[in-house]
C-alpha cells in the first residue's frame, strides 16, 4: 500500500493557484503483470514557477513509475506520459492486491481521492478511465459511467471542482492470475 499519492503531493504543492486538470488512463493486467496506460497533468505557470523545489519533486515521483515529458504554453505546464507504458498502479494512494476465494484469482483495490482543501479550491478536474482485460470482474467500484470498446470495459470517472468540492476513485476488481 502507498502512503502518498500523486495528487497529496500536488495538493501540498499547489494548494495556493487550484488550477489543475488531470486526465489517466489506467490499463489494468492480469496479477503478476504490471498495468499499464497514459496520463496528463496541467498546472499553472504560477504554481510550477513558485514551487520550483516541489517541481522537482514531482518530476522525481514520475521518473520513479513512468517516462515523463514536459511542455509548455503561455499559462500552463503539461507534465505527460502518452507512451501508454507508464505503470499507472503507482498513481494511487491505495493499490493492493490479495488472494481471491476463487483459486487462480486476486482481488485488487485501487484508491485515490483529492485532499479536502485541494477540492475546495475552483478550476481544476479529473477525467479517468480504467480499462479491464477479459476476465476480470468488478467487484465494487464508484464510477459514474461504464463504455465497452475493442472488447473490453471503461470504468470512467469525471469529475470538475467548479460543480464539486470531491474527487475518488475507489474500485476493487477480480483479476485471472498471469500466466
Amino acid at each position: 500500500m502507498r502512503k502518498a499519492g500523486l495528487l497529496v503531493l500536488m495538493a501540498a504543492s499547489f494548494i495556493l493557484t487550484g488550477c489543475f486538470e488531470i486526465q489517466g488512463v489506467h490499463v489494468l493486467h492480469y496479477y503478476g503483470e504490471s498495468d499499464s496506460g497514459s496520463y496528463r497533468i496541467k498546472l499553472t505557470r504560477l504554481a510550477v514557477s513558485r514551487n520550483s523545489d516541489d517541481y522537482q519533486q514531482m518530476m522525481k515521483e514520475l521518473r520513479s513509475w513512468s517516462r515523463p515529458t514536459t511542455r509548455s504554453d503561455d499559462d500552463y505546464f503539461y507534465f505527460e506520459d502518452d507512451s501508454g507504458r507508464a505503470n499507472m498502479e503507482h498513481f494511487y494512494q491505495t493499490s493492493d492486491c490479495q488472494a481471491a476465494p476463487q483459486p487462480g484469482y486476486w482481488d485488487c483495490h485501487f484508491a485515490f481521492k483529492i485532499p479536502k482543501e485541494l477540492g475546495q479550491l475552483p478550476d481544476w478536474s479529473i477525467d479517468w478511465e480504467v480499462v479491464l482485460q477479459p476476465g476480470m470482474k468488478v467487484l465494487s467500484s464508484n464510477h459514474q459511467r461504464t463504455r465497452r470498446e475493442n472488447g473490453r470495459d471503461r470504468l470512467i470517472w469525471y469529475f470538475d471542482g467548479n460543480e464539486t468540492s470531491s474527487a475518488s476513485v475507489d474500485f476493487t476488481i477480480r483479476t485471472p492470475k498471469a500466466q
